[in-house]
Formats: structure tokens, sequence, C-alpha cells
């Protein structure tokens, strides 16, 4: 149907202001601030919001509604809940579904097209959902387009190539700078590495004992995990106030800059002099020369994609990659994500907090053969102080959901799927767009002129039909969690051998699985498992 701006135009009659949405998106929502923290930044989507209104009333509409992503990326598939407000909005008429508006606008307004879409999928979806009813209007910077036009579509794509290009540029220009900077010595600015200033040349006076003692130790081939561990003690912290882990002391380890180099990130090569080809010493404070830095930093390599060999104290052999199913490589045991660590970190006080860090995946120490849960070292984030048998804890946990499910089922039965009752609606819509397309091809109504058809009647009914739709998918989805007791648990647990669905059926009934501190002795205690069942 005809906006009332057309019939108002047509009639000779002046109409109001055209109400439109402002949309404004901006990628990074923190702003540094003067003494190297984070703030919050607000400004730049109020910014474009103060933009939009002073460029619609030029033209001769309103903003009625403001749309934000704030903080939210449009070229890393990142999901904005602003952009899919704005789409369902178009879809259904230009109805805002921002709380608390009750607003009908008809067209979109916008700083530049980078803000709605940096992906010719996003913008197809736009166009596609903007020019669903005629008349609308939409406003780009200070210009008023046509998206009704027929070249609208492929000028957008057009400024989407150049937008994509534009990161580009920039990161080759930053990757010059940094280049430009290395080959004269001058650190580059950005956080600071543990052990320096702010300036990145001087040496921090509190942490650099700390940092020397760390090249220290690494030189005489101590582990990273001693490393941490000792670190941890000293109760020493990273350079955000953090706890050192593993993953961090490594990272500061494979950093060339404390021992004068400087390793571009995008190739991973020492930076060179270009006049002599000698490697580049840096204008800044070391705490070792190449070469210690050089037998670290090869240690390590050595030992990447290797099992350490405890007995010699070195890398032993190489990790098939067929088995990295088998050594606890990712989501590849059926509790994975689920067990959780359930050590009172304060024994003294019953009742109190756990340790509750997700268990991981790790040999037997005494049982050839036998793989069991157990929690990470504490230079890993946990208190290694927990270790269960892997299939036994597999065993208990899904029997126990069995009997559960089948008492469950023998006192409340399963309510049935009920029957979604729009189905008579979306059956009329989809009767009437045939019985459309049928008058239409058959020329039955000649009054009907090929404007009127394809721009008002022929969406209307495909609108109805889609409306019903997404009713009847709405629904249907809310009914998954009713029927969350299956009628036969033990024949589709065994009709399944994936493990995705496996995981997937157990996320259906508990959230978590609680291992606690052996109870008795070493044998398997069903009185330490403690299952955390999801709310119904």
């Amino acid at each position: 149907m005809y906006s009332p701006q057309s019939f108002n135009r047509a009639a000779g009659i002046p109409s109001g202001p055209v109400p439109v949405v402002s949309y404004a998106r901006i990628s990074v929502a923190k702003k540094k601030a003067k003494n190297g923290k984070f703030r919050p930044f607000e400004m730049g989507v109020s910014n474009q919001h103060r933009e939009n209104r002073a460029v619609a009333a030029r033209f001769g509409c309103e903003v009625v509604c403001e749309i934000t992503d704030n903080n939210k990326s449009a070229s890393k598939d990142q999901y904005r809940e602003g952009f899919e407000d704005l789409i369902w909005s178009l879809a259904h008429g230009g109805k805002c579904r921002q709380p608390g508006h009750d607003h009908t606008f008809q067209g979109v307004i916008v700083v530049e097209q980078s803000r709605l879409a940096r992906k010719f999928y996003q913008w197809e979806r736009f166009t596609d959902t903007l020019t669903d009813v005629p008349e609308r209007v939409y406003i780009q910077g200070t210009s008023m387009l046509d998206p009704y036009g027929e070249g609208f579509e492929m000028m957008g794509a057009l400024e989407m190539v150049g937008n994509k290009r534009e990161p580009k540029k920039t990161s080759i220009r930053v990757t010059r700078d940094h280049m430009h900077r290395a080959i004269a010595g001058a650190p580059v600015p950005g956080r600071r590495l543990f052990g320096y200033m702010a300036d990145g040349k001087r040496k921090n006076p509190k942490e650099a004992p700390i940092a020397a003692e760390m090249i220290e130790r690494a030189a005489k081939g101590h582990s990273i995990t001693s490393i941490t561990r000792w670190l941890q003690d000293q109760g020493a912290r990273t350079t955000v106030g953090g706890v050192w882990r593993v993953s961090a002391v490594r990272t500061w380890l494979r950093n060339p800059k404390p021992s004068g180099l400087r390793r571009m990130n995008r190739t991973g090569w020492i930076v060179l002099d270009p006049d002599t080809g000698e490697e580049k010493i840096g204008d800044w404070q070391t705490y070792c020369t190449p070469e210690v830095w050089k037998k670290i930093n090869a240690r390590m390599e050595e030992s990447k994609g290797r099992k350490w060999d405890i007995k010699n104290d070195q890398p032993g052999a190489l990790i098939d990659p067929s088995s990295y199913g088998t050594i606890g490589k990712g989501r590849k045991y059926l509790l994975s994500g689920f067990v959780r660590c359930g050590k009172p970190t304060a024994p003294d006080k019953p009742g109190g907090p756990r340790c509750n860090t997700q268990l991981t995946t790790g040999p037997h120490p005494t049982q050839k053969d036998r793989w069991q849960y157990r929690c990470p070292p504490k230079a890993q984030g946990g208190c290694n102080g927990i270790g269960r048998d892997r299939d036994r804890v597999d065993a208990y946990v899904v029997e126990t959901i069995m009997q559960e499910l089948e008492r469950v089922r023998g006192t409340e039965p399963t309510v049935p799927v009920e029957e979604w009752s729009g189905g008579p609606e979306l059956d009329a819509a989809l009767a009437a767009r045939a019985a459309l397309m049928t008058a239409w091809s058959d020329g039955r109504n000649p009054d009907i002129s090929p404007d009127l058809f394809y721009a008002s009647l022929l969406p209307g009914a495909e609108r109805r039909v889609r409306e019903a739709q997404l009713d009847r998918d709405r629904w249907y989805a809310s009914q998954v969690r009713q029927v969350g007791i299956p009628a036969d648990p033990r024949g589709e647990w065994e009709a399944q051998a994936d493990l995705q669905w496996r995981q997937d059926w157990l996320s259906d009934h508990i959230v978590a699985v609680i291992v606690k501190p052996a109870s008795r002795g070493t044998k398997f205690c069903p009185d330490d498992i403690e299952i955390v069942w999801r709310d119904r």
C-alpha cells in the first residue's frame, strides 16, 4: 500500500514531515584517556544521531526513532541487535519495536553506508526490506537517494568495495610505520611490555628484577610452568593487573624485545638493518643478549607439537595429529565443558567457595590406558586438587540422567505438542497470494496496472505470508523446551553415537557436573559427584 504522503502529494495536499529512523553504529565504544586507561566513549553514536536529525530536517523529514549499535562491528559478522531491529521494523511496515516506542517510520537516515553494512549480504537484506513498501525514503550523508532506482543496489556494492579496502590500506600503513620505527631502533607505541616503562625504552624499577629472573630461569632450562608458579608465589602481576598464567609467560618469553631485537608480527621475521643486513638492535634497555633469547626461543619452538618427556626433561616424540582426539585437544569428551572442580578454596569454612575451574582430561597417573578428568595446575588457573576416572564419571552421570527422566516421565507425562493456532491464517494468506498471481497471469482484471500489481498488491500479499510464517517459527521455537523429556531416552542415546548430539542432549537436562574431593579413599563414590539440573 502507498504511504499517506504519496496520496497527499498526488492530491496536491501539503503533507507533514516524513517520519524516518536514525541508525548509528560505532565499532569501538571506548577511547583511551590521558592516563592510559580506557573510558567509555559515547560521543560517536550521539554525534551521528545529532547530524542525522539536522540533515533530516533539511529534506522535510523528522527523526521519530533512533536505533543504535554501540561497540558493534559490521565487518566481523557480529550480531547487531539494532540492525536486526531495523530489518524487523522495515519488514513489518515500519513499526518500531524499540522499548517504549510506538512510532511508524517511512525511511532511514545514516551518516554513511558503512554504518549500515560492510558486506554485500547485509546491504542486500537492508535494501530488500527497505523497498518492500513503495515511497520510502533513504538519506545517506547529506544526500537523499532513490532506493527504487536500478543502480541503487549496485552503487551500494561498489561503495562497500571501497569500505573494505580502506581497513586494508590502514593496516598496510600501520605495518609500514612499525617497520620504519623498527629500522630506526625506536619502540612502537601501544600496551607496554612487562618490565618496561610506558615510553618503551626504560626499565620499570619494580618489575625489572622479576623480568630479569624470568629470563635467567628460562635460560637455565626451567619449564614455563615452574616459572609461572614462581611468579604466582612472588605475587607478581601482569601489566593489566592479572595473575600470571602459562600462556602469558610463554608470550612474554617469545617476545624478542628484552634482547634488543624486534620481530614483525605480520611475517614473524626479525628486523634487519637495511644498510648492513645484520639484526637491528633497538634503542632501549635490554635484559639479555640476542644469543640468550634465541636459545630460549629455540627451546620453546622444539617443544611445539611434542609430548614433554618428564624423565629426561626435554621434548619427546612428535604428537600424531590423528591422536588429537585422545589427548584432550578441544571438546573431545562427553562431559567436556560440564565438569567443574568442587574442591573448597577454604576447607575450614564449610559451604564456602569452591575452585569451580573447568576440568581438563589427561592420562591416569597409575593405571595405564585409562584417562581422568582433573583440575589443571595452579599455573593454568586451577588448583590441581581433583582427579576422577573419566569413564566412571561419564557412566554415572548418564545413568543418573536416564533414571531421573524415567522417574519424571512416569509421574509427569510429557506435555503433548500443541497445534499452532495460526495455521488457518497462513493457509488463507497462501491461498490469497496464489489466487492473486493466477488472476494476474490470466488477465481477468484489466483495471489493475502492472505498477499497482508489482508495487502494492503482490508485496502486500507476500508480506502477509511472511508475517504468518515468522509467527509460526517463533511459536514452534518456544515449544522446544516444553517437550524436553524424550519418549525413550535410552533408545535415543544408544541410537546416536555422534558426540556433538550427545553433548547437546545433555545440555537440555543438566547445566554442570561438580566433582568434589574423594571422601572414601581412591574408590569411586557417587556422593562425590553433584549434578546441577537445568530448570524447566
